[in-house]
């Protein structure tokens, strides 16, 4: 293990311990304890799996466990316990929480993370409700994802009625809506959100005014290593209302470049990953996608594609039910595809622009194990870097010379590298003598 990773390990764990600061609401007891204890005082054990990597875990921990209804029915009638993800039971990988008896068996349903209050509340009280996931939506959010769906498509004014539920949305973030919280920008409403935000920015000064001063608040809180939830929200603003991703670019290059404070960004990876995306900065995107926390890159080159065909075969089933109509295929083919690359694509570019041809080169090989769809795999990965100007000498042997970007991109190669074809024989000479055939773990 390089010293890099074993410091950035080190600092993950610390950060990891630091961040496991429970609620109120939760004893000191181990699970073993808590049944000894729940058997003598006739009480249920509510057992939480926190993460706090993971973002959603920690806006559960700092607004839904320490909520005043929550707090009240735990201390009613529950012991509860406060566990890391290696500590927590096998079955509880993808759970929030879970309630159980004095003998360790399970009441009922499992809580997932994101739940509202609202939600975590009637779980409490009924673990064993199947209307769980079917709570009353909260009106205020429906009501404002209506009226922002409006304004993005032009159906509704930007008025001062929308600029008001506007200003009052961002600083209510993150938002509760289907008994749940939003906490990424996909999350169902969210584009039109953010899309009538800078509509409603643009025609409203003082919107903008606003949005600016949450935006200066939220950023003195970036140095609180324990609030994620923050720094998410700060992100959020500046790189998707105020159109400011700079600005999220040079504090990401901060603490990039600094290992005491690298696992500060674990939390929001995602929306990190997506921002250096868009503002092209290939090199730093590829290695936050190579830091443990990372699916892309942290899982074998066999687990990934075989991920990447399952996408894939959802997008053929697509092309399939609209295979009628050639117009409509062609509407859904090409969206869909690219979406369903995205994860590849950003790899194939971070390696190129890092200088890991040998990368990029396995890449392209892995492509042929998608079987019918490897040429529209490769040819889209060609493509993608050709447009982004990272075309090099690798891309020549899998050219499809009945593509017309493709021939321009063959053409701007051999412009640019004389010896072209020698290169890229050499580099997958290379790449066929240290491994002829995948090993069993990299297979999909």
């Amino acid at each position: 293990m390089t010293q890099r990773m074993m410091t950035v390990l080190a600092v993950l764990c610390a950060l990891a311990a630091a961040a496991m600061a429970k609620p109120p609401a939760f004893s000191d007891l181990t699970l073993e304890e808590a049944k000894e204890a729940a058997a003598e005082q006739d009480r249920v054990i509510v057992v939480v799996r926190h993460d706090p990597m993971d973002l959603n875990n920690e806006i559960m921990r700092q607004y839904i466990w320490t909520d005043p209804r929550v707090e009240a029915l735990m201390a009613e009638h529950a012991i509860g316990v406060w566990m890391s993800p290696e500590e927590a039971p096998r079955h509880m990988s993808r759970t929030g929480a879970v309630m159980i008896n004095h003998r360790g068996m399970r009441i009922g349903f499992p809580l997932f993370d994101r739940a509202s209050a609202k939600t975590v509340a009637r779980w409490l009280r009924d673990p064993g409700d199947r209307r769980l996931q079917l709570i009353d939506a909260d009106e205020e959010w429906d009501e404002a994802r209506s009226m922002f769906h409006d304004v993005a498509t032009g159906q509704a004014p930007a008025d001062d009625a929308a600029a008001d539920l506007c200003i009052r949305m961002w600083k209510a973030l993150p938002i509760e809506s289907h008994g749940f919280w939003a906490a990424f920008p996909e999350h169902y409403g969210a584009d039109s959100f953010l899309a009538s935000t800078r509509l409603i920015a643009e025609a409203h000064p003082r919107v903008l005014d606003e949005l600016i001063e949450l935006r200066d608040r939220l950023e003195a809180t970036l140095a609180d290593e324990q609030n994620a939830v923050d720094r998410w929200h700060w992100m959020l603003l500046n790189a998707e209302a105020l159109d400011d991703r700079a600005r999220v670019v040079r504090w990401i290059e901060g603490v990039h470049n600094d290992e005491a404070h690298l696992a500060e960004s674990v939390p929001l990876a995602r929306l990190i990953v997506d921002t250096l995306d868009k503002e092209q900065q290939w090199s730093m995107m590829y290695d936050y996608m190579a830091e443990p926390w990372s699916s892309e890159r942290a899982f074998g080159d066999g687990r990934r594609v075989g991920s990447l065909q399952a996408s894939l075969h959802s997008v053929v089933r697509r092309w399939e039910r609209a295979a009628d109509d050639p117009e409509r295929a062609d509407q859904v083919r090409r969206p869909d595809f690219g979406s369903a690359m995205l994860g590849e694509r950003r790899l194939h570019v971070g390696a190129l622009a890092s200088g890991e041809f040998a990368s990029a080169a396995r890449q392209l090989a892995m492509m042929r194990y998608l079987g019918p769809l490897d040429t529209e795999a490769t040819g889209d990965l060609i493509a993608f870097a050709g447009a982004n100007g990272l075309a090099h000498p690798l891309h020549l042997p899998f050219i499809n010379d009945e593509r017309d970007d493709h021939r321009e991109i063959a053409a701007s190669i051999r412009r640019k590298w004389p010896d072209a074809d020698e290169i890229a024989e050499k580099l997958y000479a290379q790449e066929m003598s240290e491994r002829t055939e995948p090993g069993k773990e990299d297979r999909p």
